[in-house]
């Protein structure tokens, strides 16, 4: 009878760790960088921002206008990719160079210069 008592008070015990284990590990994120070239209008940045913001499986959506960059981060379970975001932006006719791509908290989120340097 102990035996089983106590077989049952570890079962408890690892199960419920498990649960806190997972509930501390969201899914993955995944991050899309660039500098837009043609962005002008503080209207426009709140249009892209409101957007993307919009999009399921987003995370953070940046849009800003005095350095002309754009952060997205997305959950990497979501349908994001690079040719979404670019479709998206073609919608709004926007410019950008110095694609910057990788895995959130893995790969670095540089800061992007107009001229693509860090």
């Amino acid at each position: 009878m102990r035996i089983y008592l106590f077989s049952l008070v570890i079962l408890i015990f690892t199960s419920s760790s498990l649960v806190n284990i997972s509930a501390q590990n969201p899914p993955d994120r995944k991050f899309i960088q660039f500098v837009f070239t043609n962005l002008d209008s503080p209207d426009k940045a709140h249009e892209i921002d409101n957007f993307i913001r919009s999009q399921s499986g987003v995370s953070v959506s940046r849009c800003d206008i005095p350095s002309k960059k754009f952060l997205l981060i997305y959950y990497e379970n979501s349908d994001i990719s690079l040719a979404k975001v670019i479709t998206w932006m073609n919608q709004f006719e926007m410019e950008f160079k110095c694609i910057n791509e990788g895995v959130y908290n893995v790969d670095p989120i540089i800061d992007q210069k107009i001229d693509c340097k860090e």
